[in-house]
C-alpha cells in the first residue's frame, strides 16, 4: 500500500509539471517568478483521492503579499479539482472520510478549521 501510495504522489508531481516550459529554449526570470508548483501532496488513506497544495505566485494587478497556497483533489481519473485558496496544515482524517485544513473566509476574525466531507464532492469526482 506504501508503494501505491508513493507512486501516486509522483504521478501528481510529473503531471503537474510546468509543461508550457517544456517549448522554450531557455528559462527567463519572468517564468522563474511566475512558475505555480506542487508544494505538498496528501493522498487519501486508501489512496483513491490524492489532495495536494500548490504554490501560486501573485500577479502585479493582486494586493502585496506572499504567494498564494490553493488546495486541489485530484481524482482517480486524474481530474483536478480546486477546493479552497490561501490554505494551510491540510490532513486527512483517519478513516479518509474528510480532508481538514486552515483558511481564512470572508468574516472570519482569523484562521479557521474546515472539515470538507469527501462524500460533499464525491459525485464531481467520479
Amino acid at each position: 500500500m506504501r508503494i501505491i501510495r508513493h507512486l501516486a504522489c509522483l504521478s501528481v508531481i510529473a503531471l503537474l509539471a510546468p509543461v508550457g516550459l517544456a517549448a522554450q529554449q531557455e528559462l527567463t526570470p519572468l517564468d522563474v517568478v511566475t512558475m505555480k508548483n506542487v508544494s505538498s501532496v496528501y493522498p487519501s488513506p486508501d489512496g483513491t483521492v490524492i489532495a495536494f497544495t500548490r504554490t501560486e505566485p501573485r500577479t502585479p494587478d493582486d494586493s502585496p503579499g506572499s504567494a498564494r497556497s490553493t488546495l486541489h483533489m485530484l481524482d482517480e481519473s486524474f481530474t483536478e479539482h480546486a477546493l479552497a485558496s490561501g490554505v494551510g496544515g491540510v490532513s486527512w482524517s483517519p478513516d479518509g472520510a474528510s480532508i481538514t485544513f486552515l483558511e481564512r473566509r470572508e468574516g472570519d476574525a482569523g484562521r479557521q478549521l474546515y472539515a470538507l466531507p469527501v462524500v460533499a464532492f464525491s459525485n464531481t469526482l467520479a
